[in-house]
């Protein structure tokens, strides 16, 4: 009997610590668990009121940037484009901040806005504007659609039926002059991803186009000081790349001073990427920091 009790003890025993160290194993890893999460809430919370901090002081120094640029802009470009002629051509719907950057740069320059030219979407426009019967023989094959970036070329420089045909079917968007375009300003829209059915049309469509473009910013090159791509600070998909592609001198941020400083010197010939995004070769022009 009194082994058996013996036995009977050391069984509760064992299992009475059994019992007791599971209870302290959960409390203590509970507590280390606790302190750990406690420590990564804090590092995390220190690093996010840290980049609060970091993009708070990169926005002020981007605004007094801003501010100094907007004090310097009229100096720098003050008769900069000495009457020049500049006509605004837009392949694809012209943004507001684009037409109205372009505007001021070109008027603060010393120069004259000749004319604007607005592509919503070119191929319908120019099937409307030159009709059916002309638009199948002249988009026929790719000299065809070549030979057609080229006239509009030299229409959008000196005039001529075909820029009537435009400003009659579209008097929204062609307007000015069209008499003798010096240089150009040159947009060129992004290209919606709408995943739309149809994609293998819409690609020959968009390559036909594309032939006419290129066709025409070359023949703008040979009768022009500059062709010059331009965009906006926020434009999502940047045409820069698409610009260096065609060669063309650029400003990629034509809504602030700083992209219209550089877009009229640009205008009057100097050659580069400018701005301030990662495709940008320098800020501004050598021309316009030297006194």
């Amino acid at each position: 009997m009194l082994d058996f009790r013996y036995h009977a003890l050391s069984l509760v025993a064992v299992f009475l610590a059994l019992a007791i160290g599971i209870v302290l194993g959960v409390t203590i890893g509970d507590s280390l668990v606790s302190d750990a999460e406690r420590s990564l809430r804090g590092n995390l919370r220190a690093d996010v009121e840290k980049a609060h901090v970091d993009v708070s002081e990169a926005r002020t120094e981007l605004n007094g940037r801003d501010r100094m640029l907007d004090q310097l802009y009229p100096q720098l470009v003050a008769s900069r484009l000495g009457g020049e002629r500049v006509a605004l051509v837009s392949w694809g719907r012209l943004p507001n901040n684009i037409e109205s950057g372009v505007r001021d740069a070109v008027s603060k320059g010393g120069g004259r806005l000749d004319s604007i030219s607005q592509f919503d979407t070119p191929l319908t426009t120019l099937k409307r504007a030159l009709g059916n019967g002309v638009f199948a023989e002249e988009t026929a094959d790719d000299e065809s659609l070549k030979a057609l970036g080229r006239s509009l070329a030299r229409a959008i420089v000196a005039g001529g039926p075909m820029v009537k045909s435009l400003e009659s079917s579209f008097p929204d968007n062609f307007a000015g002059r069209f008499r003798r375009a010096d240089a150009v300003a040159f947009y060129e829209a992004p290209k919606p991803d709408d995943g739309s059915d149809g994609q293998g049309v819409k690609e020959r469509e968009d390559d036909r186009a594309r032939t006419i473009e290129t066709a025409m910013i070359d023949e703008l090159t040979k009768h022009t000081i500059a062709v010059v791509g331009v965009e906006a600070t926020n434009t999502e998909a940047s045409q820069i790349p698409r610009y260096k592609s065609l060669q063309l001198s650029s400003s990629d941020s034509v809504d602030k001073s700083g992209g219209r400083i550089a877009l009229v010197y640009a205008l009057a010939g100097a050659k580069g990427s400018f701005g301030f995004k990662s495709t940008a070769d320098q800020p501004l022009p050598d021309e316009a920091l030297v006194p």
